[in-house]
């Protein structure tokens, strides 16, 4: 299960949802990688009555931003409104990057970031340096859900390789950043 934000007092005042994943994993249809994070934030928005900033540019061969669809299925699956929609970005750093400027024009500066576990470190690294700060919120983990492998667990699969895929991508990000900054 995800970790919970410590109160829901913090003086947080907004939601930030991220799903810059799928675009730079170029997984384009809805899924439940994609749902994950929207669901989880929209409890955490409801649970907490924090306002709800959705990121994310337009997807290839589409007229859709990200941020659009999050809005979209946060509104219309889980019946949370979104107060801010940032659709120019490409990026985790254009999330942070575009983002911040309107968080900050609303008197925000403490933010709530929902993300994929794998990729929590490199988007809260950016956020803070966008100059939020980040109460981690993170979802979607990869774990065995309990202790009883089987042999066939230790057998190459397609999914170990997906997730390897996810963990090369994060580290490589983080890499850029200690390079470019």
């Amino acid at each position: 299960s995800a970790m919970m934000p410590p109160s829901p007092r913090l003086s947080a005042r907004v939601m930030n949802i991220l799903q810059a994943h799928c675009a730079e994993t170029e997984v384009y249809s809805i899924d439940e990688a994609f749902l994950q994070p929207n669901r989880y934030g929209a409890t955490l928005a409801r649970r907490y009555d924090l306002p709800v900033l959705v990121t994310g540019g337009k997807l290839p061969d589409t007229e859709a931003s990200e941020a659009d669809i999050m809005a979209g299925i946060l509104r219309n699956e889980f019946g949370v409104e979104v107060r801010w929609q940032e659709a120019g970005s490409l990026d985790t750093a254009g999330n942070a990057a575009l983002s911040a400027p309107i968080l900050k024009a609303a008197g925000v500066r403490r933010i709530v970031l929902v993300t994929h576990a794998f990729h929590m470190p490199r988007a809260k690294l950016l956020f803070e340096r966008a100059g939020l700060e980040v109460i981690p919120a993170p979802t979607a983990f990869f774990s065995h859900a309990t202790f009883d492998w089987l042999l066939t667990d230790f057998l190459p699969q397609t999914k170990a390789l997906q997730i390897s895929y996810y963990a090369l991508h994060e580290r490589l990000g983080m890499a850029w950043i200690a390079l470019t900054h």
